[in-house]
């Protein structure tokens, strides 16, 4: 979800003028002779392609909220040309934000009169200027998962200090801790915030997405976030739905809005699930996320070594539009 390329039209769709559709291409540097080939080849009276040579300005489009994650989201949008009205078809897309003036704005064949910047929610297949936040949880811009997104925006990887459950869901912990510090500096040329679990303050918890490792025994903030997730970690079993598994050679990774706050996230047991070795891997598909919102895994340091570095994937899954289990 993010911001949509819009094309602006003539206020009377009926006008003679011809709309030309703008497409955009994107290239890595060793592709950009590639690329100008590709743009010429489509350049057209009805064409106009744009290269990619920096960062993409957004459209005036912001997709909040899908009717299903990771389905095809559409929008055909016109702005007329004195920007007093927009005209937008959309397709799975459940809550939409403009960056535009007051006006009217038709959505879907529904119009509305709106101020500026509006945010609009659709309920019933009816659509309605949306007052504030969607009420209870909800997967939202910024808010819907996966694991790796709890990376885009700021975060505190928190570690426990109390007496573990399991030994080997802490060392399986340990080793992603490490991990993620390392992946982290390589890739992304930074060094990750740390802090104990008996450290973290309340400005931290308004602040940070939190980044926990551990288990229950060990991390305090997991004890205190545990309960409230759609899925259990107890001494003795790790349960998601109707699937349990031993706690003792398990241990939990998962992402879902804090309890204790949220507007953030909170992470278990993970930092990027992409494959650290993505050259030796001979594919880029490799630097992508691995699992979804959650997963139980194998404690066998032995199995992190392969294609998904977050070790032997028992069972993994996304979490439904409202954060349930589907």
């Amino acid at each position: 979800m993010g911001p949509v390329s819009t094309t602006t039209a003539s206020a009377n769709p009926c006008a003679s003028a011809v709309l030309k559709r703008r497409i955009f291409i994107g290239s890595s540097s060793e592709g950009l002779d590639c690329a100008r080939h590709v743009a010429q080849v489509i350049a057209s009276d009805t064409t106009t392609p744009l290269l990619w040579s920096g960062i993409f300005e957004p459209g005036f489009l912001t997709f909040e909220a899908l009717e299903q994650t990771y389905e095809r989201a559409d929008a055909d949008a016109v702005k007329s040309a004195d920007g007093k009205q927009y005209t937008v078809k959309t397709k799975n897309v459940a809550r939409i934000k403009f960056d535009a003036p007051a006006a009217s704005f038709v959505i879907d064949g529904q119009t509305i009169k709106a101020g500026a910047n509006p945010v609009f929610e659709k309920a019933g297949g009816t659509w309605a200027v949306a007052t504030g936040r969607p009420a209870g949880l909800r997967k939202t811009h910024g808010l819907q998962g996966p694991i790796d997104d709890a990376f885009f925006e700021g975060f505190l990887a928190v570690r426990g200090t109390g007496q573990p459950w399991n030994a080997s869901a802490q060392k399986y912990a340990d080793k992603r801790f490490d991990a993620h510090k390392a992946d982290f500096a390589k890739w992304m040329r930074g060094d990750v915030r740390v802090k104990d679990d008996k450290d973290v303050s309340a400005s931290d918890i308004a602040n940070y997405n939190l980044i926990l490792f551990g288990d229950p025994g060990s991390n305090s903030l997991i004890a205190k976030v545990i309960g409230k997730l759609p899925v259990q970690w107890t001494r003795s079993e790790i349960t998601v739905g109707s699937q349990k598994f031993p706690a003792a050679g398990h241990a939990l990774a998962l992402i879902y809005p804090n309890p204790l706050n949220p507007q953030k996230y909170v992470v278990i047991n993970s930092g990027h699930t992409y494959n650290a070795h993505r050259v030796l891997a001979g594919s880029e598909s490799m630097f992508f996320p691995r699992i979804g919102d959650y997963a139980v895994v194998g404690t066998d340091l032995a199995a992190m070594a392969g294609l998904t570095p977050v070790g032997d994937v028992k069972i993994s899954g996304f979490f439904d539009e409202q954060w349930k289990l589907k």
